[in-house]
Protein backbone atom coordinates (compact mmCIF):
# COMPACT_ATOMS: atom_id res chain seq x y z
CA UNK A 1 0.00 0.00 0.00
CA UNK A 2 2.79 2.35 0.92
CA UNK A 3 4.50 1.54 -2.33
CA UNK A 4 1.39 2.60 -4.29
CA UNK A 5 1.21 5.89 -2.42
CA UNK A 6 4.88 6.58 -3.10
CA UNK A 7 4.42 5.73 -6.77
CA UNK A 8 1.41 8.10 -7.02
CA UNK A 9 3.41 10.89 -5.41
CA UNK A 10 6.27 10.32 -7.85
CA UNK A 11 3.88 10.45 -10.82
CA UNK A 12 2.34 13.65 -9.48
CA UNK A 13 5.77 15.22 -9.05
CA UNK A 14 6.69 14.26 -12.61
CA UNK A 15 3.51 15.85 -13.96
CA UNK A 16 4.17 19.03 -12.03
CA UNK A 17 7.71 19.10 -13.33
CA UNK A 18 6.55 18.74 -16.94
CA UNK A 19 4.02 21.61 -16.50
CA UNK A 20 6.00 24.80 -15.76
CA UNK A 21 4.44 26.83 -13.00
CA UNK A 22 3.46 30.41 -13.89
CA UNK A 23 3.05 33.06 -11.25
CA UNK A 24 0.32 35.44 -12.53
CA UNK A 25 0.62 39.02 -11.36
CA UNK A 26 -2.42 41.32 -11.13
CA UNK A 27 -2.85 44.50 -13.21
CA UNK A 28 -0.53 47.43 -12.36
CA UNK A 29 -1.68 50.20 -10.06
CA UNK A 30 -3.33 53.21 -11.71
CA UNK A 31 -1.18 56.36 -11.86
CA UNK A 32 -3.53 58.64 -13.85
CA UNK A 33 -6.85 58.53 -15.68
CA UNK A 34 -8.31 60.33 -18.71
CA UNK A 35 -11.89 61.66 -18.76
CA UNK A 36 -13.86 62.46 -21.92
CA UNK A 37 -15.06 65.00 -22.96
CA UNK A 38 -12.71 67.61 -21.44
CA UNK A 39 -14.67 70.48 -23.10
CA UNK A 40 -18.33 71.32 -23.67
CA UNK A 41 -20.68 74.23 -24.36
CA UNK A 42 -22.69 76.14 -21.78
CA UNK A 43 -26.28 74.92 -21.69
CA UNK A 44 -25.40 71.49 -23.13
CA UNK A 45 -25.53 68.36 -20.92
CA UNK A 46 -22.75 65.83 -21.56
CA UNK A 47 -21.88 62.38 -20.17
CA UNK A 48 -18.42 62.13 -18.59
CA UNK A 49 -16.59 58.81 -18.75
CA UNK A 50 -13.14 57.41 -17.94
CA UNK A 51 -11.81 56.15 -21.26
CA UNK A 52 -8.20 55.27 -20.38
CA UNK A 53 -5.76 54.88 -17.50
CA UNK A 54 -1.99 54.87 -17.16
CA UNK A 55 0.13 52.78 -17.07
CA UNK A 56 -0.99 50.46 -19.86
CA UNK A 57 -2.78 47.41 -18.56
CA UNK A 58 -4.39 49.19 -15.60
CA UNK A 59 -7.97 48.18 -14.91
CA UNK A 60 -10.76 49.94 -13.05
CA UNK A 61 -14.48 49.83 -12.25
CA UNK A 62 -17.24 51.76 -10.46
CA UNK A 63 -16.66 55.34 -11.74
CA UNK A 64 -18.05 58.12 -9.51
CA UNK A 65 -18.11 61.91 -10.06
CA UNK A 66 -18.42 64.94 -7.77
CA UNK A 67 -18.07 68.71 -8.32
CA UNK A 68 -15.02 69.95 -6.46
CA UNK A 69 -14.96 73.56 -7.76
CA UNK A 70 -17.56 74.88 -10.28
CA UNK A 71 -15.63 78.14 -10.81
CA UNK A 72 -17.74 80.55 -12.89
CA UNK A 73 -19.59 77.77 -14.72
CA UNK A 74 -22.35 77.03 -12.15
CA UNK A 75 -21.72 73.39 -13.08
CA UNK A 76 -23.41 70.34 -11.57
CA UNK A 77 -22.65 66.63 -12.06
CA UNK A 78 -24.46 63.45 -11.07
CA UNK A 79 -22.75 60.49 -9.44
CA UNK A 80 -22.72 58.61 -12.76
CA UNK A 81 -21.20 61.58 -14.68
CA UNK A 82 -24.00 63.68 -16.24
CA UNK A 83 -22.34 67.15 -16.40
CA UNK A 84 -24.22 70.43 -16.98
CA UNK A 85 -23.01 74.07 -16.84
CA UNK A 86 -24.83 77.35 -17.51
CA UNK A 87 -21.87 79.76 -17.93
CA UNK A 88 -18.44 79.71 -19.54
CA UNK A 89 -15.30 79.03 -17.52
CA UNK A 90 -13.49 76.03 -16.00
CA UNK A 91 -14.96 73.53 -13.52
CA UNK A 92 -13.02 70.98 -11.44
CA UNK A 93 -14.56 67.51 -11.06
CA UNK A 94 -13.36 64.87 -8.57
CA UNK A 95 -13.32 61.42 -10.20
CA UNK A 96 -13.13 58.21 -8.13
CA UNK A 97 -12.58 54.73 -9.60
CA UNK A 98 -11.94 51.36 -7.99
CA UNK A 99 -8.37 50.37 -8.89
CA UNK A 100 -8.45 46.59 -9.42
CA UNK A 101 -4.67 46.29 -9.25
CA UNK A 102 -4.42 48.28 -6.00
CA UNK A 103 -7.54 46.71 -4.52
CA UNK A 104 -8.79 50.14 -3.48
CA UNK A 105 -10.03 53.50 -4.79
CA UNK A 106 -8.01 55.86 -6.98
CA UNK A 107 -9.00 59.58 -6.93
CA UNK A 108 -8.04 62.31 -9.43
CA UNK A 109 -9.26 65.86 -10.12
CA UNK A 110 -10.00 66.72 -13.77
CA UNK A 111 -10.81 70.11 -15.33
CA UNK A 112 -13.75 70.60 -17.71
CA UNK A 113 -13.62 73.73 -19.92
CA UNK A 114 -17.02 75.28 -20.67
CA UNK A 115 -17.39 77.55 -23.73
CA UNK A 116 -20.06 80.18 -24.36
CA UNK A 117 -22.86 78.96 -26.59
CA UNK A 118 -22.62 80.37 -30.16
CA UNK A 119 -25.61 82.23 -31.62
CA UNK A 120 -25.69 83.61 -35.18
CA UNK A 121 -27.14 87.13 -34.91
CA UNK A 122 -27.44 87.93 -38.64
CA UNK A 123 -31.14 87.65 -39.47
CA UNK A 124 -31.12 87.88 -43.29
CA UNK A 125 -28.88 88.57 -46.28
CA UNK A 126 -29.45 91.30 -48.93
CA UNK A 127 -30.36 90.40 -52.50
CA UNK A 128 -27.97 90.97 -55.41
CA UNK A 129 -27.78 91.41 -59.17
CA UNK A 130 -25.76 89.67 -61.86
CA UNK A 131 -22.59 91.62 -62.63
CA UNK A 132 -22.85 93.89 -59.57
CA UNK A 133 -20.29 93.33 -56.75
CA UNK A 134 -21.90 91.82 -53.64
CA UNK A 135 -20.83 91.89 -49.95
CA UNK A 136 -22.85 90.67 -46.92
CA UNK A 137 -21.62 90.32 -43.33
CA UNK A 138 -22.23 87.32 -41.03
CA UNK A 139 -21.99 87.88 -37.26
CA UNK A 140 -22.43 85.71 -34.15
CA UNK A 141 -22.14 85.92 -30.38
CA UNK A 142 -19.72 83.61 -28.58
CA UNK A 143 -16.33 82.99 -30.11
CA UNK A 144 -16.60 81.13 -33.41
CA UNK A 145 -13.21 79.99 -34.64
CA UNK A 146 -14.37 79.17 -38.15
CA UNK A 147 -17.35 79.56 -40.50
CA UNK A 148 -18.37 77.42 -43.43
CA UNK A 149 -21.37 76.72 -45.63
CA UNK A 150 -22.78 73.27 -46.27
CA UNK A 151 -21.97 71.88 -49.73
CA UNK A 152 -25.45 70.30 -49.81
CA UNK A 153 -26.83 73.80 -50.30
CA UNK A 154 -25.62 76.19 -53.01
CA UNK A 155 -24.01 79.62 -52.96
CA UNK A 156 -24.84 81.78 -55.98
CA UNK A 157 -22.18 81.28 -58.71
CA UNK A 158 -19.48 83.93 -58.35
CA UNK A 159 -19.91 84.32 -54.56
CA UNK A 160 -17.82 82.76 -51.80
CA UNK A 161 -17.80 82.69 -47.98
CA UNK A 162 -14.68 84.41 -46.60
CA UNK A 163 -13.87 83.26 -43.03
CA UNK A 164 -12.61 86.01 -40.71
CA UNK A 165 -12.82 83.97 -37.46
CA UNK A 166 -15.01 86.25 -35.35
CA UNK A 167 -17.08 87.31 -38.39
CA UNK A 168 -17.40 86.24 -42.01
CA UNK A 169 -18.54 87.75 -45.30
CA UNK A 170 -20.23 86.43 -48.41
CA UNK A 171 -18.70 88.36 -51.27
CA UNK A 172 -17.94 88.31 -54.99
CA UNK A 173 -19.75 89.19 -58.22
CA UNK A 174 -22.88 87.12 -58.97
CA UNK A 175 -22.75 85.35 -62.33
CA UNK A 176 -26.20 83.73 -62.51
CA UNK A 177 -29.66 84.90 -61.48
CA UNK A 178 -32.03 82.90 -59.32
CA UNK A 179 -33.03 82.23 -55.70
CA UNK A 180 -30.44 80.38 -53.56
CA UNK A 181 -30.87 78.84 -50.11
CA UNK A 182 -27.61 78.39 -48.17
CA UNK A 183 -26.83 76.64 -44.86
CA UNK A 184 -24.23 78.48 -42.74
CA UNK A 185 -22.43 77.16 -39.62
CA UNK A 186 -20.26 78.97 -37.03
CA UNK A 187 -18.18 76.79 -34.68
CA UNK A 188 -15.23 76.76 -32.28
CA UNK A 189 -14.88 72.92 -32.18
CA UNK A 190 -16.75 72.73 -28.86
CA UNK A 191 -20.07 74.42 -29.64
CA UNK A 192 -21.64 75.52 -32.90
CA UNK A 193 -24.70 77.20 -34.43
CA UNK A 194 -26.37 76.73 -37.81
CA UNK A 195 -28.96 78.68 -39.80
CA UNK A 196 -30.46 78.95 -43.29
CA UNK A 197 -30.40 82.09 -45.47
CA UNK A 198 -32.03 82.91 -48.80
CA UNK A 199 -30.39 85.15 -51.44
CA UNK A 200 -32.19 86.31 -54.59
CA UNK A 201 -29.97 87.33 -57.53
CA UNK A 202 -31.72 89.48 -60.16
CA UNK A 203 -30.79 89.35 -63.88
CA UNK A 204 -28.34 91.90 -65.28
CA UNK A 205 -29.65 95.30 -66.51
CA UNK A 206 -30.64 95.42 -70.26
CA UNK A 207 -28.11 96.92 -72.72
CA UNK A 208 -28.88 100.47 -74.08
CA UNK A 209 -29.85 100.75 -77.79
CA UNK A 210 -28.19 102.76 -80.58
CA UNK A 211 -29.76 106.00 -81.99
CA UNK A 212 -29.57 107.79 -85.40
CA UNK A 213 -30.12 111.53 -86.05
CA UNK A 214 -31.80 113.19 -89.03
CA UNK A 215 -30.78 116.77 -89.93
CA UNK A 216 -32.92 119.03 -92.14
CA UNK A 217 -31.53 121.85 -94.31
CA UNK A 218 -33.90 124.79 -94.88
CA UNK A 219 -33.67 127.64 -97.43
CA UNK A 220 -35.02 131.13 -96.76
CA UNK A 221 -36.65 133.08 -99.69
CA UNK A 222 -37.15 136.74 -100.65
CA UNK A 223 -40.07 138.83 -99.57
CA UNK A 224 -41.86 137.99 -102.82
CA UNK A 225 -42.15 134.39 -101.61
CA UNK A 226 -40.49 132.97 -104.71
CA UNK A 227 -37.36 130.93 -104.62
CA UNK A 228 -34.45 132.05 -106.75
CA UNK A 229 -33.88 130.03 -109.84
CA UNK A 230 -31.77 126.96 -109.36
CA UNK A 231 -32.35 126.99 -105.63
CA UNK A 232 -33.97 123.96 -104.02
CA UNK A 233 -34.86 123.05 -100.46
CA UNK A 234 -33.53 119.58 -99.83
CA UNK A 235 -33.57 117.71 -96.56
CA UNK A 236 -30.08 116.59 -95.67
CA UNK A 237 -29.66 113.30 -93.81
CA UNK A 238 -26.61 112.94 -91.65
CA UNK A 239 -25.94 109.33 -90.82
CA UNK A 240 -24.63 109.17 -87.27
CA UNK A 241 -22.92 106.06 -86.05
CA UNK A 242 -23.15 105.66 -82.28
CA UNK A 243 -21.06 103.04 -80.57
CA UNK A 244 -22.66 101.61 -77.44
CA UNK A 245 -20.42 102.23 -74.45
CA UNK A 246 -19.38 99.51 -72.09
CA UNK A 247 -20.67 101.22 -68.94
CA UNK A 248 -22.88 104.33 -69.32
CA UNK A 249 -23.79 105.17 -72.97
CA UNK A 250 -24.73 108.77 -73.91
CA UNK A 251 -26.87 109.00 -77.09
CA UNK A 252 -25.74 111.91 -79.30
CA UNK A 253 -28.20 113.99 -81.38
CA UNK A 254 -26.81 116.51 -83.92
CA UNK A 255 -28.98 118.98 -85.86
CA UNK A 256 -27.48 121.01 -88.71
CA UNK A 257 -29.31 123.81 -90.53
CA UNK A 258 -28.14 125.32 -93.84
CA UNK A 259 -29.59 128.73 -94.68
CA UNK A 260 -29.43 130.47 -98.12
CA UNK A 261 -30.31 134.21 -98.53
CA UNK A 262 -31.32 135.93 -101.83
CA UNK A 263 -31.72 139.55 -102.87
CA UNK A 264 -35.03 141.24 -103.53
CA UNK A 265 -34.57 140.80 -107.27
CA UNK A 266 -34.59 137.07 -106.89
CA UNK A 267 -31.03 136.60 -108.04
CA UNK A 268 -28.31 135.18 -105.98
CA UNK A 269 -25.62 137.61 -104.88
CA UNK A 270 -22.77 135.59 -106.21
CA UNK A 271 -24.57 133.79 -108.98
CA UNK A 272 -23.92 130.45 -107.41
CA UNK A 273 -26.47 127.72 -106.86
CA UNK A 274 -26.61 126.14 -103.44
CA UNK A 275 -25.99 122.43 -103.43
CA UNK A 276 -27.70 120.04 -101.05
CA UNK A 277 -25.12 118.94 -98.55
CA UNK A 278 -24.77 115.45 -97.07
CA UNK A 279 -22.59 115.42 -94.00
CA UNK A 280 -21.50 111.96 -92.91
CA UNK A 281 -20.78 112.02 -89.21
CA UNK A 282 -19.45 109.32 -86.93
CA UNK A 283 -19.83 109.87 -83.22
CA UNK A 284 -18.15 107.42 -80.91
CA UNK A 285 -18.72 107.64 -77.20
CA UNK A 286 -15.53 106.76 -75.33
CA UNK A 287 -15.60 103.38 -73.63
CA UNK A 288 -15.44 103.58 -69.86
CA UNK A 289 -13.65 100.61 -68.42
CA UNK A 290 -12.04 100.57 -65.03
CA UNK A 291 -8.90 98.49 -65.08
CA UNK A 292 -6.47 98.14 -62.21
CA UNK A 293 -2.80 98.13 -63.07
CA UNK A 294 -2.43 94.73 -61.47
CA UNK A 295 -5.33 93.19 -63.39
CA UNK A 296 -7.77 93.10 -60.46
CA UNK A 297 -11.53 93.15 -60.83
CA UNK A 298 -13.68 96.13 -59.64
CA UNK A 299 -14.05 94.60 -56.17
CA UNK A 300 -10.32 95.05 -55.60
CA UNK A 301 -9.59 91.32 -55.38
CA UNK A 302 -6.75 90.02 -57.50
CA UNK A 303 -7.65 86.46 -58.60
CA UNK A 304 -4.06 85.80 -59.68
CA UNK A 305 -2.57 86.41 -56.26
CA UNK A 306 -2.43 84.00 -53.34
CA UNK A 307 -3.39 84.97 -49.84
CA UNK A 308 -0.04 85.90 -48.21
CA UNK A 309 -1.07 83.97 -45.12
CA UNK A 310 -2.23 80.89 -47.01
CA UNK A 311 -0.42 77.66 -46.07
CA UNK A 312 0.08 76.33 -49.58
CA UNK A 313 2.56 73.77 -48.20
CA UNK A 314 0.26 72.10 -45.64
CA UNK A 315 0.65 68.31 -45.79
CA UNK A 316 0.82 65.19 -43.65
CA UNK A 317 4.22 64.47 -42.10
CA UNK A 318 3.22 61.03 -40.80
CA UNK A 319 0.29 58.64 -41.09
CA UNK A 320 -0.22 55.19 -39.52
CA UNK A 321 0.08 51.78 -41.19
CA UNK A 322 -3.00 49.66 -41.85
CA UNK A 323 -5.18 49.28 -38.74
CA UNK A 324 -6.65 45.86 -37.87
CA UNK A 325 -10.05 45.52 -36.21
CA UNK A 326 -9.89 44.13 -32.69
CA UNK A 327 -6.31 45.31 -32.17
CA UNK A 328 -7.38 47.95 -29.59
CA UNK A 329 -4.62 50.24 -30.89
CA UNK A 330 -4.89 53.92 -31.74
CA UNK A 331 -3.89 55.51 -35.07
CA UNK A 332 -2.11 58.88 -35.37
CA UNK A 333 -1.77 61.43 -38.20
CA UNK A 334 0.57 64.44 -38.12
CA UNK A 335 0.00 67.67 -40.12
CA UNK A 336 2.71 70.33 -40.49
CA UNK A 337 0.17 73.17 -39.98
CA UNK A 338 0.34 75.34 -36.83
CA UNK A 339 -1.46 73.85 -33.85
CA UNK A 340 -3.21 77.16 -33.09
CA UNK A 341 -4.93 77.03 -36.52
CA UNK A 342 -6.42 73.54 -36.06
CA UNK A 343 -10.17 73.41 -36.84
CA UNK A 344 -11.47 69.85 -37.20
CA UNK A 345 -10.91 66.42 -38.77
CA UNK A 346 -12.84 64.78 -41.59
CA UNK A 347 -13.04 61.07 -42.46
CA UNK A 348 -14.89 60.10 -45.64
CA UNK A 349 -15.62 63.86 -46.09
CA UNK A 350 -17.60 63.93 -42.82
CA UNK A 351 -16.54 65.96 -39.73
CA UNK A 352 -15.51 63.58 -36.92
CA UNK A 353 -16.86 64.25 -33.42
CA UNK A 354 -14.14 65.37 -31.02
CA UNK A 355 -14.92 62.53 -28.62
CA UNK A 356 -13.50 60.11 -31.21
CA UNK A 357 -9.95 61.51 -31.30
CA UNK A 358 -7.30 63.40 -29.37
CA UNK A 359 -5.28 66.30 -30.77
CA UNK A 360 -2.03 67.67 -29.42
CA UNK A 361 0.76 69.98 -30.50
CA UNK A 362 3.67 69.00 -32.65
CA UNK A 363 2.74 70.45 -35.22
CA UNK A 364 -0.82 68.94 -35.22
CA UNK A 365 -1.00 65.32 -34.05
CA UNK A 366 -4.46 63.74 -34.36
CA UNK A 367 -4.87 60.33 -32.68
CA UNK A 368 -8.04 58.33 -33.44
CA UNK A 369 -9.38 56.19 -30.62
CA UNK A 370 -9.84 52.42 -31.11
CA UNK A 371 -13.58 52.64 -30.36
CA UNK A 372 -14.02 54.97 -33.34
CA UNK A 373 -11.77 52.98 -35.67
CA UNK A 374 -13.90 49.89 -34.95
CA UNK A 375 -16.92 51.71 -36.47
CA UNK A 376 -15.17 52.18 -39.85
CA UNK A 377 -15.71 49.57 -42.53
CA UNK A 378 -12.82 47.56 -43.91
CA UNK A 379 -11.02 49.29 -46.75
CA UNK A 380 -9.36 52.67 -47.30
CA UNK A 381 -10.86 55.90 -45.91
CA UNK A 382 -9.70 59.45 -46.82
CA UNK A 383 -8.59 61.52 -43.81
CA UNK A 384 -8.48 65.35 -43.87
CA UNK A 385 -6.99 67.56 -41.12
CA UNK A 386 -8.53 71.02 -41.64
CA UNK A 387 -6.79 74.19 -40.40
CA UNK A 388 -7.40 77.92 -40.77
CA UNK A 389 -5.12 79.71 -43.23
CA UNK A 390 -2.50 82.12 -41.94
CA UNK A 391 -4.64 85.23 -42.45
CA UNK A 392 -7.92 83.61 -41.49
CA UNK A 393 -9.30 83.78 -45.05
CA UNK A 394 -10.58 80.28 -45.79
CA UNK A 395 -9.13 76.93 -44.73
CA UNK A 396 -6.32 74.60 -45.76
CA UNK A 397 -6.18 70.82 -45.42
CA UNK A 398 -3.67 67.99 -45.09
CA UNK A 399 -4.92 64.81 -46.78
CA UNK A 400 -4.15 61.18 -45.96
CA UNK A 401 -5.54 57.63 -46.03
CA UNK A 402 -6.28 55.16 -43.25
CA UNK A 403 -6.71 51.51 -44.21
CA UNK A 404 -8.94 49.31 -42.04
CA UNK A 405 -8.32 45.56 -42.15
CA UNK A 406 -10.61 42.78 -40.97
CA UNK A 407 -9.99 41.13 -37.59
CA UNK A 408 -7.36 38.36 -37.57
CA UNK A 409 -8.77 34.81 -37.29
CA UNK A 410 -8.99 33.76 -33.62
CA UNK A 411 -7.22 30.43 -34.25
CA UNK A 412 -4.23 32.27 -35.69
CA UNK A 413 -4.17 34.53 -32.63
CA UNK A 414 -4.17 31.49 -30.31
CA UNK A 415 -1.35 29.87 -32.27
CA UNK A 416 0.62 33.11 -32.07
CA UNK A 417 0.01 33.40 -28.34
CA UNK A 418 1.09 29.79 -27.80
CA UNK A 419 4.28 30.46 -29.75
CA UNK A 420 4.94 33.58 -27.66
CA UNK A 421 4.35 31.59 -24.47
CA UNK A 422 6.86 28.94 -25.54
CA UNK A 423 9.41 31.64 -26.33
CA UNK A 424 8.92 33.27 -22.94
CA UNK A 425 9.28 29.95 -21.08
CA UNK A 426 12.73 29.53 -22.61
CA UNK A 427 13.98 32.91 -21.30
CA UNK A 428 16.97 32.56 -18.97
CA UNK A 429 15.76 35.16 -16.46
CA UNK A 430 12.15 34.74 -15.24
CA UNK A 431 10.10 37.91 -14.68
CA UNK A 432 6.91 38.74 -12.82
CA UNK A 433 3.95 37.26 -14.74
CA UNK A 434 6.22 34.82 -16.66
CA UNK A 435 7.60 31.34 -16.10
CA UNK A 436 9.36 31.11 -12.74
CA UNK A 437 11.94 28.58 -14.01
CA UNK A 438 11.97 24.88 -14.97
CA UNK A 439 15.11 23.29 -13.56
CA UNK A 440 14.87 24.51 -9.94
CA UNK A 441 11.41 22.98 -9.61
CA UNK A 442 12.49 19.72 -11.19
CA UNK A 443 15.46 19.45 -8.82
CA UNK A 444 13.20 20.14 -5.83
CA UNK A 445 10.72 17.46 -6.89
CA UNK A 446 13.45 14.86 -7.43
CA UNK A 447 14.98 15.62 -4.02
CA UNK A 448 11.58 15.25 -2.39
CA UNK A 449 10.99 11.91 -4.10
CA UNK A 450 14.43 10.66 -3.08
CA UNK A 451 13.80 11.68 0.52
CA UNK A 452 10.50 9.77 0.63
CA UNK A 453 12.12 6.60 -0.78
CA UNK A 454 14.96 6.84 1.76
CA UNK A 455 12.53 7.14 4.67
CA UNK A 456 10.43 4.15 3.54
CA UNK A 457 13.50 1.91 3.11
CA UNK A 458 14.87 2.86 6.49
CA UNK A 459 11.54 2.01 8.13
CA UNK A 460 11.44 -1.38 6.42
CA UNK A 461 14.99 -2.19 7.52
CA UNK A 462 14.26 -1.24 11.10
Amino acid sequence: MKRKIITALLVLCMLLALSPLTVMAGPPWIESIYVDPPRCAAGAEVKLRVWNAEPEGSDWSNEQYQIKDPGTTNATVTLDGMFYATSSGTATVKVTVFDIGRGGNFVQDVKITVYEQINITTQSLPNGQVGVPYVANLEATGSPKYWHWDSVTELPPGLDLVDKSETATIEGTPAKSGTYNIYVEASNNFTDARTYFSIEIAPASPDPTSTSTTTTTSTSTTSSGTEPSGTTSTPTTIPTSTTTPTTTPTPTTITTTTSTSTTSSGSEPSGTTPTPTTIPMSTTTPTSTTTQASGTDPTGTDPTKTDPGDYSGVKLLQQPPAWTKGSNESASFTSNADFKDFLHVKVDNEIVDESNYDVKEGSIIVTFRPSYLETLSTGKHPVEIVSASGSGHGTVSAHGIIEIKAQVDQEEVQVTKASDSTTKSNDATPKTGESSGYYPWLALILLSAGGLIFLVRRKRVS
